[in-house]
């Protein structure tokens, strides 16, 4: 007869569960309280369409019920009640010689959920296997729900988690975003990413900047993945930003390299509002400092975003100096130069020739990537500079130049200065050959220069009504200038 384990669940077995109801209990293979388990089905069922009335008619008792169940290593130790007298006979059944009686008495225990569940952690714990494998069957299955797909709650959680607007709620919020966080080895990956992702949404609020504010000693997590991956998501909703959040500043005086240089590439596009200066001052701290690698990722953002001339030139340096055993060095600089915010930004001669000088005869691609880079601005000199690398001898060189000399937004610009360039070339032609000793090679080059320039006057057509836009500023021209002093004011009209 399999009858053991029963005599023990009515014998000593009360006094057994009585003792367990002080002591903390794995929050592990928890099934979700019956009050949870309709809403988690619909969670899963309407995705964003999912109404959160409910949830929010709940309070704080259902925040914390839904987070519980997400992550329970944050849960609060809980003081169990005994199982009541009816789960424990369906324990004993787990025992009973009948198979069908085991079958009807471990889907009833499944069915039950959190009532059955600490029965079920002490019957996992048998002598008896069969009870023994019956009820971690259940536990398991319990645990196989929670687990599978959680990616399958993220919509669902965000339309929740976007209505949350009372200081409690959002407190509560705070305290369990970073106890995930701390509990982790690394970032949340997979479906837990998702469920994680729209706590910062609303930390990112800037009316909640002293909450996100609580984050902070994650920095200090022993894993800087964990730090770095905070301060990425915070970029992530860098739209909803009036002033760099604090936890970005904090990272650019961090310690550790890995942090700062995630702060830097979120300096780079998170709105500064009142605290620019600030941001500056700490970026070109770091700048300055004698960490290469930091000073040339910050010259990126000193650039693009404060047209810092020493970045600039410490970008072109990079460009120049890199050897060909360290080509991704040069490239990478390159692609810095062409940062979104500095696009069409208006450059002086002097800059412009500096760009220029990169373009080594012996490195065609590289030639290549410094033209598209310097098409990347703009203003009069940019566009002089491609007008004469038309008579560039690398052909691909000089079709990009014609290309982005066409998508120039002012017009009326390009037609006068390849008017003008045509003449100098004339002029250029005819002093050559009239030299003693006429060199064919520069001779031929001004030759082909003259017909790329007619050939793309044609392209571009005789002015209509340009002389009526043309009394306006371009937007192009009402950009600022950035001249070799370092400083920007408005060119004359």
């Amino acid at each position: 007869m399999r009858v053991s384990f029963a005599s023990i669940c009515f014998g000593v077995g009360m006094a057994a569960w009585l003792c367990m109801a002080v002591v903390p209990q794995p929050a592990l293979a928890q099934p979700p309280p019956s009050k949870l388990a309709p809403i988690l089905k619909d969670m899963t069922q309407q995705g964003p369409q999912f109404s959160a009335q409910e949830l929010h008619e709940m309070g704080l008792e259902g925040l914390r019920m839904l987070l519980d169940w997400f992550f329970p290593e944050t849960a609060k130790p809980v003081t169990r009640e005994p199982p009541s007298q009816m789960v424990l006979e369906l324990v004993s059944q787990l025992a009973d010689d009948s198979f069908r009686l085991r079958e009807e008495a471990a889907e009833k225990l499944y069915q039950l959920g959190s009532a059955a569940h600490t029965a079920l952690l002490k019957a996992a714990e048998s002598n008896d296997a069969e009870v023994r494998w019956r009820a971690t069957r259940i536990l398991r299955r319990w645990q196989m729900e929670r687990e599978q797909d959680m990616a399958r709650y993220g919509p669902a959680l965000a339309v929740y988690l976007s209505g949350i607007k009372d200081k409690q709620r959002l407190e509560e919020l705070a305290v369990r975003v970073r106890s995930v966080l701390e509990h982790s080895n690394g970032p949340p990956s997979g479906g837990r990413a998702t469920l994680v992702s729209p706590f910062f949404a609303v930390l990112a609020d800037p009316e909640n900047a002293p909450l996100a504010a609580r984050l902070k000693p994650l920095l200090d997590h022993p894993n800087p993945q964990v730090p770095v991956y905070v301060l990425n998501m915070l970029a992530n909703y860098a739209g909803r930003y009036k002033d760099c959040p604090p936890l970005l500043l904090d990272a650019l005086d961090a310690s550790r390299t890995e942090l700062i240089l995630a702060a830097i590439g979120a300096a780079g596009h998170v709105p500064l509002g009142g605290t620019e200066e600030e941001v500056k001052r700490r970026l070109t701290r770091i700048f300055h400092g004698e960490d290469e690698t930091l000073k040339f990722q910050v010259s990126r953002v000193l650039w693009s975003r404060f047209d810092d001339r020493q970045a600039l030139e410490h970008l072109l340096a990079q460009v120049k100096k890199s050897s060909n055993e360290d080509m991704s060095r040069r490239y990478e600089a390159i692609g810095m130069l062409r940062d979104s915010r500095s696009r069409n930004k208006l450059l002086d001669a002097e800059t412009v020739k500096k760009f220029v000088e990169l373009m080594d005869p012996k490195d065609q691609n590289l030639r290549l990537m410094v033209a598209e880079t310097l098409a990347w601005y703009g203003g009069e000199e940019v566009v002089r500079a491609l007008i004469a690398m038309m008579g560039d001898t690398y052909q691909p060189v000089a079709q990009l130049a014609q290309r982005k000399l066409l998508e120039q937004p002012d017009k009326e610009m390009v037609r006068r200065l390849l008017a003008s360039a045509l003449e100098e070339a004339k002029k250029t032609e005819a002093k050559l050959a009239a030299e003693g000793n006429p060199n064919p090679v520069a001779i031929a080059r001004q030759q082909a220069l003259q017909k790329h320039i007619e050939g793309l006057l044609k392209l571009l057509g005789k002015p209509q009504g340009d002389s009526v836009k043309s009394a306006q500023p371009s937007a192009a021209s009402r950009l600022r200038v950035v001249h070799p002093e370092g400083t920007g004011r408005d060119p004359v009209e």
